[in-house]
This record gives structure tokens, C-alpha cells and sequence, in this order.
């Protein structure tokens, strides 16, 4: 299967795909032979995402794929909200990029006050705006102009993950980095969602 995807790459001329870690993971375990066996040079934008990369893994495929790797980070209920590609990844490994397209990302502490840069604690996410309304299912909608916690953060969502924040003063960006050091509660209990009757529009936050 992982030999059959470089076929259709070549084939097909491919430009864009999407995979998961343990797909990068698969591909990278072909022999060296098979891998030089097929042109996939016509590939400009290989994204990854669903699941952090191991280091090592990333490394290896950023030697195989170049400039072509991009790593996203989001959920379900946001799509995506950070992008990295692999140039800045190499200069900060670890880290998942920053958020675009009128995403936004705090980093607060249990009582939601909003920490600085250099923390390490709860993450809550803007939506992009392209990103369409949802409700959990078998949850009240939240209250106008509020998120689904009741606080007055309208369009914003909590996620699972404790990332670390750190600021490049000489790029003026911010870029998350994913740690896996405990956990934060995603409330409301239900998992899962019903989107609204909108479809996103298609996003180009990966175009460059």
C-alpha cells in the first residue's frame, strides 16, 4: 500500500496529500530502493496532522520530502489552526507553527487567566474564520456571544493538550509547542458533533 502511494504520486503527478504520522512512518520503512525508485517531485504540499510526529520520524521525512512537508495542528471542532513548515520546524523542532487566517491561540491557566509566553498550560482556540458554527450533540448551544464553557469567548474551544508557547521576537510570531505532560479537560462530555448546515470554504492556509 505505502509502495502504491508513491506509484500514484508519480502517475497521477500529485501536488498535495494528506497523512497521518504513522503513515509518514510506513512510507519512511520502504527500502531505500524502493523510495528512489519513483519521481514525486510534483508533490509541493505533503501535510501532516491528527497526531504529533515523532522527532525522529519528521526529521526523516523532511530529508525525503523537503520543503514540501507542512504539519498542521487543530481538532474537529476547529479544523486547523497552526501550520509549520519544514524550514521553520528545523530551526524549532517540536514546535507546530502559528495560527492564521483569524485563528487565534491563548495558553491560560485553570482559573482562564491568559499566561505569557515561555508557559506551559491549558489551550484554547479561536476558529478560523472560515471555520463553520458547531454544537455538541445532545448539548445546548452556547449563549451568544460566549463559548461552550459560558465564558465570554465566543468562537473559542478548549483542547486536551498542554502545548508550550514561545515568542520569536525577531519573526514577531508565536509558535506552539506540544508536550504531552498531563492533560486538560475538554467539556462538555459528548465527543461528538453536529456541524452547522454550512460547508467551510476551501482553505489555503497550507498554500505558503
Amino acid at each position: 500500500m505505502c509502495e502504491q502511494f508513491l506509484k500514484l504520486v508519480q502517475l497521477r503527478r500529485i501536488q498535495h496529500a494528506k497523512v497521518v504520522p504513522t503513515m509518514l512512518s510506513r512510507l519512511l520503512s520502504l527500502p531505500p530502493e524502493t523510495r528512489s525508485r519513483y519521481d514525486i517531485s510534483s508533490l509541493t504540499h505533503l501535510i501532516h496532522s491528527a497526531a504529533p510526529c515523532p522527532p525522529a520520524v519528521k526529521r526523516a521525512a523532511i530529508d525525503w520530502f523537503g520543503p514540501a512537508l507542512w504539519e498542521l495542528y487543530g481538532c474537529s471542532e476547529s479544523g486547523p489552526i497552526t501550520s509549520i513548515n519544514a524550514t521553520d520546524w528545523l530551526e524549532h523542532p517540536g514546535y507546530v507553527g502559528s495560527p492564521s487566517h483569524g485563528a487565534a491561540v491563548v495558553i491560560a491557566a485553570d482559573d482562564d487567566t491568559e499566561l505569557p509566553a515561555g508557559q506551559t498550560a491549558c489551550v484554547f482556540i479561536k476558529r478560523a474564520d472560515y471555520w463553520p458554527d458547531f454544537i455538541y450533540l445532545n448539548q445546548p448551544p452556547p449563549a451568544p456571544g460566549h463559548d461552550h464553557r459560558g465564558r465570554p469567548r465566543p468562537r473559542w474551544v478548549p483542547l486536551p493538550d498542554r502545548p508550550h508557547r514561545r515568542r520569536h521576537h525577531h519573526r514577531r510570531r508565536e509558535h506552539l509547542r506540544r508536550r504531552n505532560q498531563g492533560r486538560c479537560q475538554r467539556p462538555p462530555p459528548g465527543r461528538r458533533m453536529s456541524r452547522s448546515s454550512e460547508s467551510p470554504t476551501p482553505a489555503t492556509w497550507a498554500s505558503g
